[in-house]
This record gives structure tokens, sequence and C-alpha cells, in this order.
């Protein structure tokens, strides 16, 4: 099972009990990811944040609840990577292996100051577009995982996703799979 790691405001405001982890979780090619509660143009926005890469992308709840989580991530997961370039059939069988998906505290302080550098930039980013209701939140996210990070080694987040869809393909490292 997968872990969506979530910040004490999202566990609160979805009302979900965090699992304890008794063994550790199973990882499939992406990992596990990271969710946090953020208001951007007065809207309740959850970011989420994948733990190896970095990429990120926001999902806006109006109604908070462990299975509309799930289904932002999940829905943002096939909208952002196929805008990525990544072939369609990586994706869906990525979707498959974050069926069963489980809520745990977030345990990564390093992460969760990488969340907060994304969280300004998206923040800074829609509010110089005039709001949500008037910029491209695909381009912006792309723009966003552009951006190199040092917890990355100074390499951004669309690069790694690139890697890793690319290693599963049996790519030379930098060979890109995208159309």
């Amino acid at each position: 099972m997968n872990l969506l790691y979530c910040t004490q405001k999202l566990l609160k405001d979805i009302g979900q009990i965090p699992q304890e982890l008794e063994e550790p979780p199973f990882n499939s090619q992406l990992g596990n990811w990271y969710a946090n509660l953020l208001r951007i143009s007065r809207k309740k926005i959850i970011l989420f944040t994948n733990e190896k890469t970095l990429f990120s992308f926001l999902g806006e709840g109006t109604k908070s609840s462990s299975l509309m989580v799930k289904t932002l991530l999940l829905a943002g997961m096939r909208s952002y990577l196929l805008a990525e370039g990544i072939k369609d059939s990586l994706v869906e069988s990525l979707l498959l292996e974050y069926q069963e998906l489980g809520f745990a505290k977030t345990n990564n302080r390093r992460i969760l100051g990488s969340m907060n550098d994304i969280a300004s930039l998206f923040d800074y980013s829609i509010a110089s577009r005039g709001g949500f209701d008037y910029c491209n939140l695909v381009e912006i996210t792309k723009n966003i995982n552009q951006a190199p990070m040092k917890f990355l080694k100074y390499r951004c987040a669309s690069d790694c996703i690139h890697e890793i869809f690319d290693a599963s393909m049996g790519l030379p490292k930098y060979g890109r799979i995208c159309e």
C-alpha cells in the first residue's frame, strides 16, 4: 500500500486518523506522496508533492474527506503527468498502484520545507495572473516543476519524473519518452 503523508492541518480537516506504520509501505515507481492544506485566493487548496521527485500540483477541494483527497491525487497525477508528456499507458499503470492508499502523518521535514517553497511559488504565480479564475494552472504547474530544487541536488522535478519513467522503459538516462 502506498501512503499519502498529510500535515496535521489536512488530517484534521478531513477527519482522518493517521495509520500507525508497523511495516514499511509498498513503494511504487514514484513512491509516496505528501499533502498539505493551503488557502490561495480564498479557496481551499491541497498541495500534493511526490517524495522522490518533488513533482507537485494543486487540487481544489471544497468538501474535505479522505475519498475526495484520494480522488484529487489520482486525477491530478493523471492530468499533470500527461501534461508532462508521459505516455498514457505508463500513467494508467502507475495509477493502478495507488488504488489502495493509506494516510499517515508527515515524517520528513526536508520535504515539508520544500513544499513550503513550492506553495509560495504557486501562491505568487496565481496571484500575479489575477487569481484562479484568470490563470492557466497547467502552465503554472509545469513552470514550477521546472524550478531547480536543492533537495534534488539542483535538478528540477520534471527531469526527475522523466528519468524515473525512462528507466522503467529501459531508455538511456536522458532519453525522453515524450511524444
